[in-house]
């Protein structure tokens, strides 16, 4: 058995042979009781000494491994290194194999490196360097394996191609994912994951638009955070389909149809038109059209079109019950509630009010032109009241019109009968008659029973029509009426206001006129326009 020194020689670098040169051998002998063993020096030849000191090499690695590190090519190993190897010049060469070869070794441990040659298999086995990492054999990438497009920063990393693939070798989009044969799956973990999605250009900026984020048990897609414009738009084929607006506003183009957990369709809503269609499709023949209120059915359309409500249809602002729509045994009942002092009720139709019926029971019918009120029966017109500009005009085709008892109007023979249904004449009184010829009125002794005049005064006071004899005017809300050549005080005044809602009254004044004054029921006074027929009394 051999031990060996190194002795501390100089210039030991340089020696051709430094194996020859350091090692200085000893062999053992028996000692003497002493424990003295004398040295025996030897020479080795060179070959014998290149194999002991190989041995003694490893002996020393062997043995230095349970308590030190080693160094090859330094004096100073890492103490947390087994081996540390250093050099300026060579490198660790490694095993290196090919495919099958690697994929020839049973069971081979966890952490085992080697270099993989052969066909350079791009896609899925790569040349280059290899781990076995959890049963499997794991690619380590370098800079000749791939190309470089991934920078690092001190919080990440990003790259700057243009298209990045995963599972595909030749993406066609900036993220490319591909799993042949499965469902591919994009997961982001963390307290409120989200998706932000930015508008725009390096020169101009960009723009955030909206997101998607996890919220609690909630996926939730909104717009730009504090924006009044951006929009959450729903495309199909192609083209906006829904609109989400930034204040909630739903809007759709498309109908929305209600089904079943199978999908069947049974409701919808859609617009037809300029109409809102709401109820059941036409296969759902046995469905009704429901609205609930409080957990109750409240109305109900059933199949045949028929309105079932399940009480009142009651309207009201805020708590106030304002109006309703009811049925009381036999009859329909619709108007205003109790305590609603100031509503009307109107009938609407296109946009306007047509009808309205005040709390007086007052009726007043309006329209764009010449508001008419007509007369059916069996769906024949028989006759109608309508307003022409500033008059009233009653008719009935070719039939009578009749005031109570005493007023008879002939539509056919164009005649008026007071106190008579048969006018013999274009105005006939009966009982005391008055006849009309050449303009003029008479009573039985041939007196004229024509008035002195009449006009027709407009709100501003612009006389509109009448005899040239009556003129007048406003001071403040005063009328002033005088009658040429008359004095206006010994005579009889007939006034018709034009608002139905203000009263006329008349008193005499100086200056062969009078005053004339129109209220309404708070007695509070107005101007207006209005009608006056002026006879005399003696």
């Amino acid at each position: 058995m051999f031990t060996c020194e190194f002795l501390k020689l100089p210039n030991v670098n340089t020696h051709p042979d430094p194996v020859r040169y350091i090692l200085h051998f000893t062999p053992f002998r028996y000692c003497n009781t002493t424990g003295f063993c004398p040295p025996l020096m030897c020479n080795l030849n060179y070959s014998q000494m290149k194999k002991l000191f190989n041995i003694i090499t490893c002996t020393f690695l062997i043995s230095g491994a349970f308590a030190q590190s080693v160094g090859i090519g330094t004096s100073t190993p890492n103490v947390n290194a087994l081996l540390d190897i250093s050099s300026s010049t060579k490198g660790l060469l490694i095993p290196r194999m090919n495919q099958a070869q690697r994929d020839a070794m049973v069971n081979p441990p966890s952490g085992m490196l080697l270099y993989m040659n052969g066909t350079n298999d791009v896609l899925n086995n790569p040349i280059g360097f290899y781990c076995r990492t959890s049963g499997a054999w794991v690619h380590i990438l370098s800079n000749a394996d791939i190309d470089k497009t991934w920078e690092k920063i001190t919080d990440g990393q990003y790259s700057l191609s243009s298209k990045v693939g995963i599972g595909i070798e030749a993406p066609l989009a900036p993220l490319h994912i591909r799993q042949a044969g499965a469902s591919p799956t994009m997961r982001i973990d963390g307290g409120s994951p989200s998706i932000y999605f930015s508008v725009g250009n390096e020169q101009d900026g960009y723009s955030n638009t909206g997101r998607i984020y996890g919220r609690g048990n909630d996926l939730v897609i909104g717009g730009a955070l504090g924006s009044s414009e951006k929009r959450i738009v729903f495309q199909l084929s192609g083209a906006d389909k829904v609109l989400f607006e930034p204040d909630g506003t739903f809007k759709t183009k498309a109908e929305i149809r209600l089904t079943d957990d199978a999908f069947v369709e049974k409701g919808f809503m859609q617009l037809s038109g300029n109409d809102v269609r709401i109820g059941t499709v036409s296969a759902n023949n046995t469905g009704n059209f429901v609205i609930r209120t409080n957990g109750n059915d409240a109305v109900q359309v059933n199949p045949s079109g028929d309105l079932i409500p399940a009480g009142t249809l009651q309207f009201k602002e805020g708590t106030l019950e304002k109006s309703f729509v009811q049925r009381s045994g036999n009859n329909l009942r619709l108007g205003t509630n109790i305590g609603n002092v100031d509503g009307d009720v109107i009938v609407r139709m296109n946009g306007n009010d047509r009808f309205k019926f005040e709390p007086s029971g007052r009726m007043t019918i309006s329209g764009d032109v010449n508001p008419t009120l007509y007369f059916s029966a069996g769906g024949v017109n028989k006759a109608y009241m309508q307003v022409q500009g500033n008059d009233l005009q009653i008719r009935a085709i070719n039939n009578k019109v009749e005031l109570g008892d005493f007023v008879t109007v002939d539509d056919a023979l164009n005649r008026v009968g007071i106190s008579t249904t048969t006018p013999d004449q274009k105005l006939h009184v009966q009982g005391g008659s008055a006849k009309i010829s050449t303009g003029k009125v008479y009573n039985n002794s041939d007196e004229n029973l024509m008035p002195l005049g009449y006009a027709v005064f407009a709100s501003n006071g612009t006389k509109v029509s009448g005899t040239a004899n009556l003129s007048g005017g406003w001071i403040g809300t005063d009328f002033y009426l005088s009658c040429a050549n008359e004095d206006i005080n010994s005579t009889a005044v007939f006034i018709t206001c034009r608002n139905a809602r203000l009263f006329p009254s008349y008193v005499n004044e100086t200056l062969g006129r009078v005053r004339i004054n129109f209220y309404d029921e708070d007695t509070d006074t107005f101007q207006a326009g209005f009608s006056v027929v002026v006879y005399k009394t003696n």
